[in-house]
């Protein structure tokens, strides 16, 4: 059984920006409840568990989710899905590597299904865009206990500015003789306490012409402690499920810590309408460079001021501005003090805040 929305995820990211991913890593448990209505198959209310598990280093991003649902009529269903993403940088601007995802659904004395498939990625980005490309193969099968074969082409092109994110989406899957096309396009706004996202798309081909609509609300309380809600539509899939309905709402605790820290290794100074002067405390590191949305994610070499401080004057007004810190050319990392945000594309990465004032 496939249910959909923030409750039980999706199977898994399908890329990174061409920057080498942050090292990072999250373990969290969600508790709460979902509603959901088959056009011909089944529909319930009931109560999630979740756990989620994600690391992530250098050119690695993986990712494993299980959920165990128990309807108000009675019985259970269960989904697990996973995905490891491998990158490696040909250049600033340009990464490759291999990606799979995969996820499996049951119901308690029913049928399960279940759907998985891996092959090449290629990742680029400049001014702000990143664009990828893939091509995958692999397996259905479906509540009726056909399998097949399953091919599919996809490519994606996202724009990053500030705490909104834009994304557009396109793919092609043939399993057998079963043809089908998807188009997406979303926008999320991020902050240290919320995250908003909207998304529509539409499915056409064999499986019917679906349009559908989704929206999603993260609420981080406090460090730790996330409310989750969730509600749309979702199209007819390969595994035998009609398309439907879905509304959620939870609560998500987790190690991974949200927002703010107290200790701060960041300042900023206004120097004038379009300058900013930066600085970072860095103890274990020979050389620092800072990358961000404003250059394209291209490293750029801080200078030592004493032991400990970098300093660097960036081409940067008021704004809240997505960046990363880049030691000794190959850790990327973000520094305590700024607000910690979700790339979008499975990482992390910091959100520096310039004010007004001109000091």
């Amino acid at each position: 059984m496939r249910i959909r929305g923030v409750l039980l995820g999706a199977a898994a990211a399908t890329s990174v920006a061409a920057a080498a991913p942050l090292q990072g890593q999250e373990a969290s448990l969600l508790l709460g409840g979902i509603h959901t209505a088959y056009a011909d198959s089944l529909s319930g209310t009931a109560a999630t568990i979740g756990a989620r598990l994600r690391l992530q280093t250098t050119g690695v991003w993986t990712q494993l989710e299980g959920f165990a649902t128990r309807f108000t009529t009675g019985g259970w269903a269960t989904q697990g899905a996973g995905g490891l993403l491998l990158l490696q940088g040909l250049s600033p601007h340009v990464a490759v590597g291999l990606r799979a995802d995969g996820s499996a659904n049951s119901i308690e004395d029913g049928p399960w299904s279940a759907i998985g498939s891996g092959g090449p990625y290629v990742v680029a980005s400049t001014n702000g865009w990143i664009a990828a490309a893939g091509a995958t193969v692999g397996g259905v099968r479906t509540i009726d206990f056909v399998t097949s074969s399953l091919v599919t082409g996809v490519a994606r092109l996202t724009h990053m500015s500030g705490s909104w994110t834009v994304d557009l989406r396109a793919s092609s899957s043939w399993a057998d003789s079963i043809r089908f096309f998807d188009g997406l396009a979303g926008l999320t706004y991020t902050d240290p306490h919320v995250t908003i996202s909207a998304t529509g798309g539409i499915r056409t081909g064999d499986l019917g012409d679906d349009p559908w609509v989704q929206g999603q609300l993260e609420w981080r309380i406090i460090p730790y402690l996330g409310l989750e809600l969730a509600v749309g539509t979702y199209p007819a899939d390969l595994t035998g499920f009609t398309s439907g309905f879905f509304a959620s709402a939870g609560f998500r605790v987790g190690t991974r810590r949200l927002g703010v820290p107290k200790e701060r290794d960041v300042s900023v100074r206004r120097l004038g309408e379009e300058r900013t002067e930066a600085t970072f405390l860095v103890r274990d590191a020979t050389d620092v460079a800072i990358a961000g949305e404003w250059n394209a994610w291209t490293p750029m070499p801080l200078a030592r001021i004493d032991g400990s401080h970098w300093r660097a004057t960036l081409p940067l007004g008021p704004g809240a501005y997505r960046f990363a810190l880049v030691l000794d050319g190959d850790r990327w990392v973000v520094p305590r003090g700024v607000p910690v945000l979700p790339d979008d594309f499975g990482g992390e990465v910091g959100l520096l805040m310039i004010g007004g004032e001109v000091r």
